[in-house]
Order: structure tokens, then sequence, then C-alpha cells
């Protein structure tokens, strides 16, 4: 992005000698020649500045998408605080409520593979 802005800036500088040197002219050949000169420096600034603005666009979305993606991870986060690995029978691990006390029977069970990957999963 910086690139293109440099570019911008030379061809508005480029820009600034062709008007400087086109009062200098007398035939009128050389100032329609000279004007379309500017003409083009200008759509190329005008490009290069767009391109700039897409790629800012860009920028700001994908930053807004991981925004969002942070947002979710801090809320799974506090909600996997909630919850323990226990052993429910041999070799049968289980997430459950750390508040849970009581038998295991009547106790929400949750897949501990599913929910090291985010979700809940019900067993």
């Amino acid at each position: 992005m910086i690139n293109e802005l440099l570019m911008a800036s030379q061809s508005v500088q480029a820009l600034g000698s062709l008007l400087k040197s086109a009062n200098g002219l007398a035939n009128y050949s050389d100032i329609v020649e000279k004007m379309a000169e500017v003409h083009a420096k200008l759509m190329q600034a005008n490009a290069v500045a767009l391109s700039a603005q897409e790629k800012q666009a860009s920028i700001a979305a994908e930053l807004e998408n991981l925004r969002t993606e942070l947002t979710r991870l801090r809320d799974w986060s506090a909600e996997a605080a909630n919850y323990e690995v226990r052993e429910v029978a041999q070799g049968v691990f289980v997430m459950l409520p750390v508040a849970h006390v009581g038998k295991y029977q009547s106790a929400q069970k949750l897949c501990v593979n599913c929910f090291n990957h985010g979700n809940k999963s019900l067993l």
C-alpha cells in the first residue's frame, strides 16, 4: 500500500512539472500533447488510489472477522472454565460441570473430544 501511495505521489509531482512546462508552450499541438500526458498521469494516480482503497477495505473486513473470532474464542474459554474432565466409568471420560454434585447418571455429560474442538456434544 505504501508503494501505491508513493506512485500516486510521483504521478502528482509529474503532473505539476508537466503543467509548469505547459505554461511556456506556444504551439497548440504541444499543449494538447502535454494535456494528454497530464490526463494519463491523473488516470494512473486514480487507479493507484483505488487499488489502495480496495486493499484497505479488504484489510478492514479481515480485521473485523478476526475480532469476531477472538470474541467467540474468549466466550468459549469462559464457558470451558465451568467444565472439567471426569471419569464416569473405567476408561470413559466426559466433561461435567465443575459445580455438579451427586450421581453421574443425572448429569449432562459432554464428549471430551468435541468439547476440546469448541463444540458441546451430549453423550
